[in-house]
């Protein structure tokens, strides 16, 4: 994970929200309905970050449509400390040609929506230019919000933070933990959401993380489904919101046990919410007369993953927020009969390095360049993509491919004699993944892999996505 440009592009990005929106204001009418959807982050899923229909946000007209000003009611939503703006990591997200009821009078009866989530937890529905005959005399002003509390008077799964109705009234806003680790204030909603508009109404799907205690364990992670005709969760039940699960591991591994929630004699990695932080962008895909899922991935949640056990974790779900598969990066320990990993980095304790460099440690070897710890085996390897999406294409066969990058950590090919390929491969670090999505099954592991340096780190774990 590498915080010096999460830091960089903090204000970056808090200013992107703000500096998307506001096109709509003074644009004209006929333009604003051209625009095409923006529903995912970087404009598509070959995350190309290329809109090739623009027409309003071109270099002749920028200097004389942007106004700043009509925006502002983002800037007065403060959370957690009170010096603290409640700022943006996730790109905002345009829809064109919203239908609403009369409940929500800024847009009603319909309007372009440029839709703002926050890590304070919050969701905002802008009017981005009426689409009515109404001059476009609401645009800038808020739709609807996800920013109350039960104090404030706030509706469970309508207008609260995602935060208070995942934790509940006397749950809040992750904050203390993840404010000293990640340098970030607090986290609640970090990555960009992904909309559905194939039919009827618009539907974003949105990842939250919230807090019961200060304790790291009791921090959880979620996902809804959001109508964006109203901001209301589709999904009410908590419990299907929450984000959970396990992968089976063995000794040495990070986190691995035998006991709950694993099956029964076996060993286990469960989902460890507050070590992970959903930077990655969502991603909607479907093969050519499938039905879609919806994919996210976790990387790191702190600054100090040399010490700290965590991995890299994949997640699959339909559109009814059912969990298909969970996937883990870094599933396989060095298994040396104590549970220790700490003595064989490379996963090769006979040191079959061909042409690489190799020292003795212990009863292992490590290779150049995995002598740090967060090389070991079983550990590390975040799918953090410097808040990038997981990207999607459909080949010639009508099957989908999500192509996940995962970043530093071990890569074990073979087992510890150095010839004997591993069936299946469970550590998977500097590596990009692909997940095949036909019409009528879905990969829970990966179904081929690209690893550019062969499995030996580019450079130590320090600083790499």
């Amino acid at each position: 994970m590498n915080l010096s440009r999460t830091r960089t592009l903090f204000a970056a990005r808090t200013l992107s929200a703000l500096f998307v929106a506001v096109v709509g204001i003074a644009s004209v009418e006929t333009a604003l309905i051209a625009q095409p959807n923006v529903l995912t982050a970087h404009y598509g899923n070959t995350r190309q970050g290329y809109n090739g229909q623009e027409s309003v946000l071109v270099s002749s007209s920028v200097a004389s449509t942007i106004h700043p000003a009509g925006f502002s009611p983002l800037l007065v939503d403060r959370v957690g400390p009170s010096s603290t703006l409640n700022a943006v990591f996730a790109q905002p997200l345009w829809v064109g040609s919203v239908s609403v009821s009369s409940s929500f009078p800024n847009c009603y009866p319909s309007c372009n929506m440029v839709l703002v989530a926050t890590i304070g937890g919050g969701l905002y529905a802008f009017n981005a230019g009426d689409t009515t005959s109404s001059g476009g005399t609401n645009a800038g002003k808020v739709i609807w919000s996800r920013n109350q509390t039960p104090t404030s008077g706030g509706a469970a799964d309508q207008t609260d933070y995602f935060w208070v109705d995942d934790c509940g009234a006397s749950g809040g806003l992750a904050g203390s933990g993840w404010g000293t680790t990640l340098g970030l204030p607090f986290a609640g909603i970090v990555a960009t959401p992904v909309i559905d508009y194939n039919s009827g109404s618009p539907i974003a799907y949105v990842t939250s993380l919230c807090q019961t205690s200060d304790a790291q364990n009791d921090q959880s992670w979620y996902i809804h489904k959001i109508d964006l005709t109203t901001g209301y969760d589709l999904v009410t039940s908590s419990s299907q919101r929450l984000i959970s699960g396990n992968v089976p591991g063995s000794l040495g591994a990070d986190n691995v046990t035998t006991g709950s929630p694993c099956p029964t004699g076996q060993e286990c990695i469960p989902f460890t919410a507050w070590e992970v932080l959903q930077r990655p962008a969502l991603l909607e895909t479907s093969a050519t007369d499938g039905t879609p899922l919806i994919y996210f991935g976790f990387g790191f949640g702190s600054a100090q993953e040399i010490g700290n056990p965590y991995h890299g974790w994949i997640f699959g779900y339909d559109t009814s927020l059912n969990q298909k598969f969970i996937f883990a990066t870094t599933a396989k320990g060095t298994s040396d009969g104590t549970g220790s990993n700490t003595d064989k980095p490379s996963c090769s304790p006979t040191c079959s390095c061909g042409s690489t460099s190799c020292t003795t440690s212990g009863t292992g070897c490590i290779v150049s360049g995995y002598g740090n710890p967060a090389n070991f085996c079983g550990h590390a390897a975040g799918v953090w993509m410097s808040g990038e999406g997981a990207a999607a294409l459909v080949d010639s066969n009508g099957v989908s491919h999500a192509l996940f990058g995962v970043g530093n950590g071990s890569f074990q090919q073979y087992e510890s004699d150095g010839a004997t390929l591993l069936s299946p491969i469970q550590n998977w670090s500097e590596s990009i993944l692909d997940f095949t999505l036909s019409s009528s099954a879905y990969d829970s592991t990966p179904s081929q892999y690209f690893t550019p340096n062969g499995g030996v780190p580019v450079q130590e774990a320090h600083g790499v996505d």
